[in-house]
């Protein structure tokens, strides 16, 4: 195997980053790294290198090396284990998942074939990187969007005899089969154009598929053939531009599913609201019946009017503090587009007039892609600055307390242009917690900034002055994610506007590990000897042990079917276990025996 030992770019910093950083440049060879993935104390990312073109490599705290080269004759007509398209974060986050904590992913060990058609997997080892299964062997291809469900991942991939369905696999080749033929035929009821949207709810994982009659509607399964099933048609429609509630004039609308007050919740575009075009996709809910499955519908204006009153276009769906948060548009009366709310009661409360919404882009660590992010008890998304400012050169950072429902910019545009997201920023925030501040992203101006949620403390980190070194540090490079790993703070950079992006590292030096622990959870027994489990979990958690001296030793992923963590191989000592959701982070100290 060929090993290629990279040093970072760091960039060292103070507490209060009263001085600009000071950059030392390290050696190239890793080029356009993506997929930042934290597992079992390592970092695994997708990148370039001359000698084994596209291929995963590993970070285990002090140097990075090829994780394993896949495709052989790295140098034969660019050979590359991976798809071109996994250099897009949004791609390597469809494409791969962490399952029995191994992360799992397509690729190719053929150089005259270089399509990622084969499932591999592994543990952060050469030794322990694997192929799963050839697609010749188990008769699926193109697989996408990989989820966890019940013990087993299910996906979607295509045969010579059913084109694109729901497969299931439990990481090796005799437990892998086609779920359901949805669409009987050579056709497909789901596609890799058009994410499934799956999401566990109530021991079920619902998506949306086409069965070629109905369009693409709401199904569900309990991972059998039989319990595969379609919960409601809500469309009743089937035409060329008009397939099913999710898909009209062409398009197909993905908005990620959210779980609020027991009940689903999604939007989409039934055939009973009378309008021709994007004020008719309506915010939904569902306990997983056709007839516990309902539209929320808001008090007509119009008297004499027939048309059912709604929110049009709802996403961003967050929730905190017992409430759902979204933006929205009030179909009916189209000077209420804005942030909204409606708690456990049904009550609706219209916070804010804005133009435009982006939330996160989902690409750093468990956020959802398109929520608003959590950080201390507060929600962080961009907006516009106005109420009717629909250019979106002038988005800013904005910041809602859900225990008053207040909303402020962190800071406007006329005074500092920390917050001030360009018009080439369209993926939405790309930001991540790390050392108890946010840090978050810009495109055209280059700046890694970072805020404590005031406007006193949100500053930038990278570019902060130009007469630094950091100020050539080109942070434009597009597609953007961060992630933290071993006290660190990653992110792909270039020295130079239009130069080759590499893989940077920013540490702060005075980083320590606060209990944040705020009752979410509690884990037992504590102390232990072998493993610790969480009480009472009932949703999808990450999981990362730290050391006392703040690095970590151990990830793993529970949910409310396993909810175990073995830490016997670990010496005794006190670790802090750090328990993230999409919605909150919480920190405990144990005591390992």
């Amino acid at each position: 195997m060929k090993t290629l030992v990279h040093t970072f770019f760091f960039l060292w910093t103070t507490w209060i980053f009263a001085q600009p950083p000071v950059v030392t440049p390290g050696a190239a060879g890793i080029a356009k790294p993506t997929g930042f993935t934290v597992l079992n104390g390592k970092m695994i990312f997708a990148g370039m290198s001359s000698t084994s073109g596209r291929e995963l490599f590993v970070y285990d705290g002090n140097t990075t090396t090829l994780l394993k080269e896949i495709s052989f004759s790295g140098t034969f007509i660019g050979s590359s284990a991976l798809d071109v398209a996994m250099e897009d974060p949004v791609e390597f986050r469809d494409r791969t998942c962490i399952f029995n904590n191994k992360l799992y992913f397509p690729a190719s060990d053929n150089p005259f074939n270089q399509t990622a058609n084969s499932l591999w997997c592994t543990d952060g080892t050469t030794a322990g990187t694997v192929k799963v299964f050839d697609y010749t062997a188990a008769g699926c291809t193109n697989l996408k969007y990989l989820t966890v469900f019940n013990g087993k991942m299910y996906f979607v991939g295509s045969n010579i005899n059913t084109a694109q369905e729901i497969w299931s696999s439990d990481g090796t080749l005799a437990g892998t089969s086609l779920l359901k033929d949805i669409y009987p035929g050579f056709n497909s009821a789901v596609s890799t154009q058009f994410n499934p949207n799956f999401k566990v709810f109530n021991g079920k994982l619902y998506f949306v598929a086409n069965d070629g009659t109905t369009g693409y509607e709401l199904y569900a399964t309990d991972g059998t053939t039989a319990g595969t099933q379609k919960v409601v048609d809500l469309s009743n429609l089937y035409t060329t531009s008009e397939r099913g509630a999710f898909y009209y004039g062409g398009n197909y609308l993905y908005f990620p599913f959210q779980i609020f007050n027991n009940r689903l919740w999604f939007t989409c575009r039934p055939n009973n609201t009378n309008a021709t075009d994007y004020t008719n996709y309506a915010l939904y809910s569902t306990d997983g019946t056709e007839a516990g499955t309902q539209i929320f519908t808001l008090p007509n204006p119009n008297t004499n009017s027939l048309f059912i009153n709604h929110f049009a276009l709802a996403r961003g769906f967050t929730v905190a503090n017992n409430a759902l948060y979204f933006f929205a548009r009030n179909r009916l009366v189209p000077t209420q587009q804005g942030i909204w709310k409606i708690d456990t009661a049904g009550n609706f409360t219209y916070l804010r007039a804005m133009e435009t919404y982006l939330g996160d882009t989902g690409t750093s660590d468990t956020t959802v892609e398109n929520t608003m992010r959590e950080f201390n008890g507060s929600l962080y998304f961009q907006g516009s600055d106005g109420a009717s400012n629909s250019n979106q050169a002038e988005l800013v950072l904005w910041r809602l307390n859900p225990s008053d429902d207040s909303l402020s910019m962190i800071q406007g545009l006329q005074t500092n242009q920390v917050s001030h997201f360009d018009n080439s920023f369209g993926l939405g925030l790309v930001s991540i917690v790390y050392n108890n501040e946010l840090y978050f992203v810009k495109t055209k101006t280059g700046f890694l900034s970072k805020t404590n949620g005031t406007a006193a403390g949100t500053v930038n980190v990278a570019r902060q002055m130009p007469t630094t070194v950091n100020a050539t540090l080109a942070m434009n490079t597009i597609p953007k994610e961060l992630e933290v790993s071993n006290n660190s703070l990653f992110f792909r950079a270039a020295f130079q506007l239009g130069g080759t992006a590499e893989l940077w590292m920013l540490t702060d030096p005075n980083l320590a590990v606060v209990n944040t622990s705020n009752g979410k959870f509690k884990v037992y027994p504590n102390p232990t000897q072998s493993y610790f489990t969480i009480d009472q979990l009932q949703e999808q958690v990450r999981v990362e042990v730290f050391s006392i001296e703040g690095r970590s030793v151990l990830q793993a992923q529970c949910d409310s079917q396993d909810a175990s963590v073995d830490v016997s191989t670990l010496p005794a000592g006190v670790y802090i276990v750090q328990i993230s959701t999409q919605e909150k982070q919480t920190s405990i100290q144990i005591l390992k025996q």
